[in-house]
């Protein structure tokens, strides 16, 4: 209950114990972008582990589907494969 009335002294703004259309719209663009920003700087150093100023299409690929030079991304791989079971099950039963 505490943590309730915590955020809610933070979105009533002039603090009259009503929270307003206004103050809620506001508080929920805050919340929004504040959770973008944290994402985004969670995503950027979960793909660019060197902090590096930019991060190739190589690197990136490399990072978000075990992609190997030259060869199929290994998540296309298990899609296959996953594709196939399928249908030996179906046939089966």
């Amino acid at each position: 209950m505490l943590n309730s009335r915590i955020i809610f002294d933070k979105i009533d703004e002039n603090g009259d114990e009503k929270v307003t259309e206004e103050e809620l719209k506001k508080w929920i663009k805050y919340v929004q972008s504040r959770f973008l920003r944290t994402d985004t700087d969670t995503r950027w150093r979960e793909h660019n582990p060197d902090e590096t100023p930019t991060l190739t299409w190589t690197a990136y690929k490399l990072r978000v589907y075990a992609y190997i030079k030259g060869s199929v991304p290994r998540l296309f791989i298990v899609a296959l494969i996953c594709s196939r079971i399928h249908n030996i099950l179906m046939v089966i039963f």
